[in-house]
């Protein structure tokens, strides 16, 4: 039998395509929390459900950047949940990694905004970060409170996530709303939970001596590349404090 192009059903190509639109427009439609079924499945964790969904529609990027009711985006949601398989996914096409919730969070805040009391299970949580700050993530980016990601982690006290954000270039001598930096005021978890591993810092200042400062870090000194993690300033002065100087 021979095949010719009249003999192929006519409309198949148009039927897909309005079948597309039905399935997109499906995915759009929120419940009274402001969110998709695509936003339910990231915070569900249905992984396989969220990628057959993203395979059915043709703008990827508009389902992903589609925000619920808080303007957070599926970036936010996957971030948050420390979802390494979905953020990953998502990050193949050209979404916005800069994009801001009600609170100005960006999806590396929230990659910071959480943290597990095992440590270990805080690694796929870093691999958001790394994921995130390899597609251009600011790593200083403020929110409402003029915190940064780093504050965000300071505050929950995960030292794993404090270090992922520290090795980035994260400044710590950043100051929020109250003129905190990042070990000040209700940040000082970080200080308490902060493992043996990093029982050494090398800390970069200006040549204005933050003796407060001085007095958070003294005998928790990490080893890092903190020429990285302070930045605009004119002179950097390295001051290694040796923790047996507890002893004097």
């Amino acid at each position: 039998m021979v095949v010719t192009v009249s003999s192929i059903p006519q409309g198949t190509s148009s039927r897909k395509t309005e079948n597309e639109d039905k399935i997109s427009k499906m995915l759009k439609i929120k419940n009274n929390n402001g969110l998709t079924a695509f936003h339910e499945a990231i915070e569900s964790g249905h992984n396989e459900i969220v990628l057959q969904m993203l395979k059915k529609v043709i703008d990827r990027v508009q389902l992903i950047e589609e925000p619920d009711q808080q303007l957070r985006t599926s970036l936010h949601m996957a971030a948050f949940k420390g979802n390494s398989v979905l953020l990953k996914e998502f990050l193949q096409y050209e979404v916005n990694v800069h994009a801001c919730d009600v609170n100005d969070h960006t999806p590396l805040h929230e990659a910071a905004r959480w943290s597990d009391s095992d440590e270990k299970e805080n690694d796929h949580r870093n691999e958001c970060i790394d994921l995130l700050i390899q597609k251009g993530a600011k790593i200083n980016a403020l929110n409402i409170r003029r915190e940064s990601p780093l504050h965000v982690a300071c505050r929950y006290g995960s030292s794993s996530l404090v270090k992922s954000l520290m090795k980035h270039g994260a400044d710590i001598l950043l100051t929020n709303i109250q003129n905190y930096n990042c070990l000040e005021g209700h940040y000082d978890p970080i200080i308490h939970t902060i493992d043996d591993d990093v029982t050494r810092y090398a800390f970069a200042v200006t040549n204005i001596i933050n003796s407060q400062l001085i007095a958070q870090l003294y005998g928790f000194i990490i080893l890092l590349d903190f020429t990285k993690c302070v930045q605009n300033i004119d002179v950097k002065f390295i001051f290694i404090i040796n923790s047996r100087t507890s002893d004097d």
